[in-house]
């Protein structure tokens, strides 16, 4: 299976929960973010679109044997965590969420994904704490077994 599989409705989300086993003994490998924007020779700037910024995350798993790979369009928001004092970093589960009017002024859906089933949107606590969650926000979301 090495094409992508996009995320759009809900039965897409629970075609992928069940395919990596809802992330369970799952850990997060590698993160690679691309803005799209680059700087040409001669000094001017291209910004990339809306969509252009892009985030690939690299999944390995105790259940399942392959690999997953997500890669996230159109990148909102994101809140890595690393080392933990208090817990390990692998997942048990994980929150994987189609929502509409996150952000304002804009009708357009996004996709959230989060390191903890029990992931609550709508009170994000940016603070420097532990135990934290990852969580990304994208525009769209795709995703392979490799």
């Amino acid at each position: 299976m090495r094409f992508w599989k996009k995320i759009k409705t809900e039965k897409d989300i629970a075609t992928l929960m069940d395919s990596y086993y809802g992330f369970h003994d799952a850990c997060i490998v590698s993160v690679s973010y691309k803005s799209g924007t680059t700087v040409h020779p001669e000094g001017k700037m291209h910004f990339s679109g809306e969509n252009g910024h892009r985030m690939r995350v690299l999944f390995h798993s105790q259940t399942k044997k392959k690999k997953l790979e997500l890669l996230f369009v159109g990148l909102r928001q994101a809140r890595l965590v690393g080392w933990q004092e208090c817990c390990t970093c692998e997942l048990y589960d994980a929150h994987l969420s189609i929502k509409k009017g996150l952000l304002p002024g804009k009708a357009k859906q996004q996709i959230v994904w989060a390191s903890h089933i029990n992931f609550d949107i709508e009170n994000i606590d940016n603070t420097i704490s532990e135990p934290a969650s990852t969580y990304i926000i994208s525009n769209e979301l795709s995703w392979r077994l490799i």
